[in-house]
């Protein structure tokens, strides 16, 4: 399985128009071929008294069940992000890979895209290269 956190920031950074968009993303993302697609839960304990686990406003967390949807993932986040003024995303994986898809053309996006799997190991250990 493969999972990464999707980080959505807004242009003017504000909470309720960040969770917002995020619900929305979400809600687009799961019409993908993936696991799932939840908020991503904040690190350290729930504050006391909480009656669920925190979660981080503007951030998902995607399972994938291989790294082969990344492609499919990445192209529904570009169509996002060109949809609305001020979007940007940030995707990370576990292996310490980042992409950040902000403004541009389609096609700059497709390039940053292409860069970022070609530098992803395969599964079967042989890097993307």
């Amino acid at each position: 399985m493969t999972s990464v956190f999707v980080h959505v920031h807004t242009h003017d950074g504000d909470r309720e128009e960040t969770d917002r968009a995020t619900r929305q993303l979400q809600r687009e993302l799961l019409a993908l071929d993936v696991d799932d697609v939840r908020p991503a839960p904040e690190e350290g304990p729930a504050p006391s008294g909480a009656k669920g686990d925190a979660v981080t406003v503007g951030t998902l967390l995607v399972d994938l069940a291989n790294s082969a949807g990344l492609a499919a993932l990445f192209q529904m986040i570009a169509s996002w992000v060109s949809r609305g003024p001020g979007r940007s995303i940030t995707v990370k994986d576990s292996d310490g890979g980042e992409l950040t898809l902000e403004g541009g053309t389609r096609d700059q996006h497709q390039q940053l895209i292409n860069d970022y799997l070609s530098k992803r190991p395969e599964e079967d250990g042989r890097d993307g290269s």
